[in-house]
């Protein structure tokens, strides 16, 4: 099997990490010589989608194409060459259009009856404050009051109610027709609301898990995705209500999925599109706990931060056991005294997982892990 992914960003490590466990080829392609997963496939190509000479030949050399980017022109290009070369293409582009803006998104809950966070005016401060056509973090802001509040700066954003609690994320796969839910994981974020840690496996509470489940089951069913979509919801006062859908492969979730339930969504997803399979998964084994956690270690000191650090690092590495993790995707070596890592732990219990994730930081030597 031999799989493409075009982008090299932070999806794409997630999808070289998976598509090595399941022993598949990758070849990897962005314009970047220091893409993130620049190092981590079998090949790499440096050029941009709209280099057809380049990329429609290895489009024809591959088993399928996954994207790992968010920009839709390149999308639609990668699709033609796909359509072109008759190799199947992991991916919803009418699902992305409508979840790469919240503001499409928030609409398509309120016609459907999602709970969703409420709008200002009808919601009071405080205020999130989001761009309308960036996923994750990127842009977000908190608006605590009055004199923060410019609205003609904000128009054109998505400006609803702040809502404190735990967050929840879920990835459903399908083929257009029928879907499965996959685990209900908890996200952890930084000061600037950028995902730090994952958590898997115990400590996601029995109703969370049934309401999340209700969720997904409803809009599996208004999205008929052919792919992946990622929910990602907060548990308010009176119940669960979604921030954001993603219909493209996410980054941390899957991995720390992997890790506790022994579940691969790239066989998941090359199972429904591709293999046509109707059959459901086996079923998995004993689910473990997993953490997938990144750190900042510089000089005397450890910082847990969100996924932004790992951008920009030039080509990052897998490797396995390193300090006593199960495995880190890192720029560390033995040379350097600042680099950054997502680590990822497992163990029977959560309390276990943290603990092996303490051992890993006391033998990085730096002291113990500061939450940022």
């Amino acid at each position: 099997m031999r799989l493409l992914i075009a982008g090299g960003r932070l999806q794409a490590v997630e999808a070289v990490y998976l598509a090595k466990k399941l022993g598949w080829e990758t070849v990897v392609l962005d314009r970047r010589p220091g893409a993130e997963a620049a190092g981590m496939g079998d090949e790499f190509y440096c050029c941009a989608a709209e280099d057809e000479d380049t990329v429609l030949p290895v489009v024809k050399s591959a088993d399928a194409v996954l994207p790992a980017l968010e920009n839709l022109p390149a999308l639609l290009r990668l699709e033609g060459y796909c359509r072109r070369a008759g190799t199947p293409f992991l991916f919803d582009t009418r699902a992305y259009r409508l979840s790469s803006s919240k503001l499409r998104s928030d609409a398509f809950f309120r016609k459907n009856g999602v709970p969703a966070p409420r709008y200002y005016p009808a919601a009071g401060f405080p205020l999130v404050l989001k761009p309308d056509g960036q996923s994750g973090s990127a842009g977000v802001r908190v608006i605590r009051g009055p004199a923060e509040l410019d609205l003609r700066a904000a128009a054109g954003w998505v400006l609803q109610e702040y809502l404190a609690g735990r967050s929840y994320s879920l990835e459903v796969v399908g083929d257009g027709r029928r879907f499965e839910l996959l685990q209900v994981t908890e996200i952890i974020t930084d000061r600037e609301h950028d995902c730090k840690c994952v958590l898997a496996g115990d400590g996601i509470p029995a109703d969370v898990a049934r309401e999340f489940a209700a969720l997904g089951q409803k809009l599996g069913e208004l999205i008929r995705i052919r792919g992946v979509f990622d929910i990602e919801v907060i548990a308010a006062e009176g119940g669960l209500r979604v921030l954001e859908i993603d219909a493209r492969l996410p980054s941390q979730t899957p991995v720390c999925v992997y890790h506790s339930r022994g579940v691969n969504i790239l066989e998941r997803m090359y199972a429904w599109l591709v293999k046509a399979q109707a059959e459901p998964p086996a079923a998995p084994g004993a689910v473990k706990a997993a953490m997938y956690k990144q750190i900042h270690v510089a000089g005397t000191g450890v910082v847990s931060r969100g996924e932004r650090i790992l951008t920009g690092r030039g080509p990052l590495r897998i490797q396995e056991g390193l300090f006593g993790a199960d495995c880190m995707i890192t720029d560390h070596a033995p040379s350097k005294e600042e680099w950054v890592a997502a680590v990822i732990v497992t163990g029977r219990t959560r309390a276990a997982a943290a603990e092996k994730f303490r051992g890993v930081i006391k033998r990085i030597g730096c002291g113990p892990c500061e939450e940022g």
